[in-house]
């Protein structure tokens, strides 16, 4: 969020928050919050980084993939989920550090390629954060897989 809180920070807050105005209702979006990073933010990133990997380098990237020479690992550092009045709105945006590592070498990080505010591009009105956000994650797949597919080149 602006106040860059910690994603531990925010949670509780926005918990605490709705659960003063609505029983249990901060419960629930913790929930939701959760089930979103695999549900929707996860297969986004995947999806739009091996759409243009593959193309190209024939290049597959995934969670289950377990005797791949290389591993990506995604650290995020920022997250604003934006928001959507129907007449204004502002996207998702998202800062991430992506490094490159051999498998058999994890500690040794061959590339880090760093994201900020990626924008959640959104058509129409979307009132979800959690999807607005996603979208940030999906734009930040399809920039490192153009990138991926540049240098492998």
């Amino acid at each position: 969020m602006n106040d860059n809180l910690t994603e531990t920070d925010y949670v509780t807050e926005k918990v605490r928050k709705m659960n003063e105005k609505q029983f249990e209702s901060g419960d629930n979006w913790k929930k939701t919050w959760e089930v979103s990073k695999e549900s929707f933010w996860e297969p986004k990133f995947l999806t739009l980084l091996n759409k243009y990997t593959s193309e190209v380098q024939k290049m597959n990237f995934g969670k289950s993939i377990t005797n791949s020479k290389y591993i990506i690992t995604v650290h995020v550092v920022w997250i604003y989920p934006g928001w959507d009045a129907a007449v204004m709105r502002q996207p998702a945006k998202l800062n991430t550090v992506v490094n490159l590592t051999e498998r058999s070498k994890p500690e040794e990080v061959l590339a880090t390629y760093t994201f900020l505010n990626a924008p959640g591009n959104q058509y129409g009105s979307n009132f979800n954060n959690e999807t607005r956000i996603a979208e940030s994650f999906a734009k930040t797949g399809k920039t490192l897989g153009k990138i991926m597919s540049k240098q492998l080149k």
